[in-house]
């Protein structure tokens, strides 16, 4: 027995231990089942009331829709018909523009046609006006010829006429005047090459001037002394006294006569003479000279002596240079006049165009040629106010002779 509930024992303790051990999982299965079907039956009811509250809210917000599309279908009537109205307005405010500028574009085109109608008037009118002027200047054109060809005819007669009283015919006298008016030119045009030549002349003159007033104002200061003074000496310094006269009468006498200053100073046996014109500087130093020799110093003496050293000198002018010349070696008057001829040779330059040559001084002599202005000859000889002129060789090499007269021939004479 003791066996059997021992082995009972051995076989109900793992039992005993499973049960113990799957009882509580069962009843944890079996609590949580009733749990699961508690919580969805609470579940099934709640949903159901959710159901029923979700149907309400479906049919509150279905009831609402249909209200606001309602609402929203009858904006939207409201606005189309606003929208029609707008549309109607501006499409009558459109026609209405529109019409306005058509009627504008009409009375412009209206005025635009007046203007043109105007204007075919004044151009109809211009159209007959030229149409009457043209009529007018062909008769005009008509009476013109006829007077032209009048005057042609008075014209021939009158040339008829010149010639038979003129003795000439139209060519004849047609040379005639062409000769006379290249004269005329010639003559004319040699007085212009006169002028611009005299023009040039002067424009040089005063270049000149001005370029030898530099240069003197430049060099003056060093050439002045040796051009302005002369030294004369004297054979001792008692000299000066004597010179210089009781009261200075002496000195003064030969600077009134002479017009040259002179200078006494300290410089033993010298006395300097001042001036600017070489002549009376020169007269001056020869009286001086001349009054040491003779001794006899006084005013009265100075006079003398200064008269006749004065006449020694000739100031003269050569192209553009003046200077002096002592008279010895000068001659003047017919003197001069012969030597020049003698030594230079004669030309004569023809200043008048269609200069006529004559074969005797005389203008009743005939005519062998005509000269033009400018033309250069040799003088043969000059006399009764005519120039003999040589005019070179013939076809036989004979020399040619002519005279013209002397006012329109400018003589000269030119030194080799």
């Amino acid at each position: 027995m003791q066996n059997f509930f021992g082995l009972l024992l051995d076989v109900a303790t793992p039992i005993a231990i499973s049960l113990f051990v799957v009882l509580p999982v069962v009843g944890i299965g079996l609590g949580v089942l009733a749990a699961w079907l508690i919580l969805k039956n609470v579940s099934k009811k709640k949903s159901e009331k959710k159901l029923d509250d979700t149907s309400k809210r479906v049919d509150e917000m279905l009831s609402a829709a249909k209200a606001e599309c309602k609402q929203l279908r009858q904006e939207a009537i409201l606005e189309s018909k606003e929208q029609d109205i707008k549309r109607r307005n501006e499409f009558d405010q459109e026609m209405k523009e529109k019409r306005a500028e058509q009627q504008r574009m009409e009375s412009r085109l209206s005025r635009q046609e007046d203007a043109l109608e105007k204007k075919e008037n004044e151009l109809n009118k211009k159209s007959d006006m030229l149409d009457h002027q043209r009529e007018e200047l062909s008769r005009r054109t008509q009476e013109l010829s006829k007077t032209q060809e009048q005057v042609s005819r008075q014209h021939e007669l009158m040339v008829q006429e010149l010639e038979r009283i003129a003795q000439l015919t139209k060519d004849e006298a047609k040379k005639q005047l062409t000769e006379e008016i290249l004269d005329e030119t010639r003559r004319d045009c040699a007085v212009q090459v006169r002028t611009i030549e005299q023009q040039a002349k002067d424009d040089a003159d005063i270049n000149a001037k001005n370029i030898i007033s530099l240069a003197i104002q430049r060099c003056a200061s060093d050439h002045a002394s040796e051009s302005t003074v002369s030294v004369v000496p004297l054979p001792s310094d008692d000299m000066k006294a004597r010179i210089i006269g009781r009261e200075g009468r002496n000195i003064r006498a030969i600077e009134n006569a002479t017009g040259i200053e002179l200078i006494i100073d300290d410089t033993p046996e010298v006395v300097i003479l001042s001036g600017f014109d070489p002549v009376r500087r020169e007269v001056a130093r020869l009286t001086l000279e001349r009054l040491i020799q003779d001794g006899r110093i006084h005013p009265a003496r100075i006079e003398e002596t200064v008269e006749k050293e004065d006449g020694t000198w000739y100031k003269i002018h050569s192209g553009s240079v003046d200077g002096y010349i002592k008279a010895e070696y000068f001659v003047t008057g017919d003197e001069a006049e012969a030597l020049a001829l003698k030594i230079g040779k004669m030309f004569g330059y023809v200043e008048e165009g269609g200069l006529r040559v004559r074969t005797e001084p005389t203008t009743e002599s005939d005519i062998i040629t005509t000269l033009w202005a400018g033309e250069k000859y040799t003088v043969v000889e000059q006399a009764d106010g005519f120039v003999k002129l040589s005019l070179g060789d013939d076809d036989d090499g004979n020399p040619v002779t002519g005279y013209v007269a002397e006012q329109y021939v400018q003589v000269y004479v030119k030194f080799d």
